[in-house]
């Protein structure tokens, strides 16, 4: 397989800025070593404070107007959002994130694009989502309880390496750098799958129907045709994701999917038949999954039940990983792949 160089035409406003491989560190230690190193690259840990949550479950809370339509003072939230961040989740005194816009999704509900300095040298941006209360980050914090991070449980222990290892991506569909991530991702897994258990695993719909449609529809391509998934996967970035990103619409990311399976010789109406079926069953066992190994963001590479958060996403960086959970490495593992980062971002 060779590296597509042609990137997603279709970008959110909000998104992670598409990059190659830079010098700008995107793995920033914390000073509590008990802490996760967030691809996004700021320091994020928190509690499991609730049931990973999709995109249209959101609450918001406090005030209503008289029509009950939440009142959400946008600069309060900004502020409020930007503290809670820089008090809980930033365990760096040399980062500060800065929330420099805000866009209302829904009725109480905010995307807020932020930007990330270390020692005044901006190092990173994204997006994260938020109402009055909750801060939104694939697990929902609430920013009236501050964490206590003594408290924070260390996820996974050492790589435990086997004969056949287990490679997988868990990531959001439409999350920007989870998609951008599995075009990567696909060339590593294309180079392995005869000698490794590769899979991509779903584990939240933040943002919106369209995604959750399209986590069921990958989930049960998987299932009732997984030799032919990965040339699915590897055009799904520039295909279905670079024309329906923009607009959310459920629509428009079936016609589009649709396109892609016929096109890659799938069987559509299987597939559908699968997602009427199993799909949410499916769906629930990768939630589950992500929770046992305490997963927060999109992109997340786990291999032999060990998350990688700080890895390098580039195909020859996920091919290192996999291949340093073999306990003896295939010849495959000395072939060059890409050194291409697409997307340094996270959800």
């Amino acid at each position: 397989m060779t590296s597509k160089k042609k990137k997603a035409s279709s970008v959110h406003k909000t998104e992670h800025k598409e990059v190659k491989e830079t010098k700008k560190d995107s793995s920033i230690m914390p000073k509590d070593q008990n802490a996760w190193i967030s691809a996004a690259i700021f320091i994020l840990v928190g509690l499991i404070i609730g049931a990973l949550i999709s995109y249209g479950a959101v609450v918001a809370m406090g005030p209503q107007d008289s029509s009950g339509n939440n009142l959400v003072n946008v600069e309060e939230l900004k502020l409020k959002v930007q503290d809670y961040v820089n008090t809980n989740l930033v365990l760096d005194d040399t980062i500060i994130a800065t929330i420099i816009s805000a866009e209302k999704i829904s009725d109480g509900l905010y995307e807020l694009s932020f930007v990330v300095e270390q020692n005044g040298v901006e190092v990173g941006d994204g997006s994260i989502f938020a109402t009055n209360d909750l801060l939104i980050l694939g697990t929902k914090f609430d920013m009236n309880e501050n964490i206590n991070n003594d408290d924070v449980p260390v996820p996974n222990g050492d790589l435990v390496k086997q004969d056949v290892p287990d490679a997988e991506l868990y990531i959001f569909s439409y999350c920007p750098a989870g998609s951008a991530t599995l075009d990567t991702f696909v060339e590593a897994a294309d180079a392995l799958k005869e000698t490794a258990n590769v899979r991509v695993r779903f584990f939240s719909d933040m943002h919106g129907a369209h995604e959750r449609q399209q986590n069921l529809t990958m989930e049960c391509i998987q299932e009732v045709e997984p030799t032919k998934f990965w040339d699915y996967a590897k055009d799904y970035y520039e295909t279905v994701y670079a024309t329906c990103e923009s607009g959310r619409s459920t629509d428009c990311d079936k016609t589009e999917a649709t396109t892609l399976m016929e096109a890659k010789g799938i069987d559509a109406n299987a597939v559908y038949a699968c997602v009427d079926t199993i799909g949410e069953d499916l769906y629930a066992e990768d939630i589950a999954l992500a929770g046992n190994l305490q997963l927060q963001y999109s992109p997340s590479v786990v291999v032999n039940g060990k998350y990688f958060g700080s890895a390098d996403r580039s195909p020859e960086g996920i091919k290192n990983l996999v291949c340093s959970g073999y306990t003896t490495a295939p010849d495959l593992c000395n072939v060059a792949l890409d050194e291409e980062v697409v997307n340094s971002g996270s959800c």
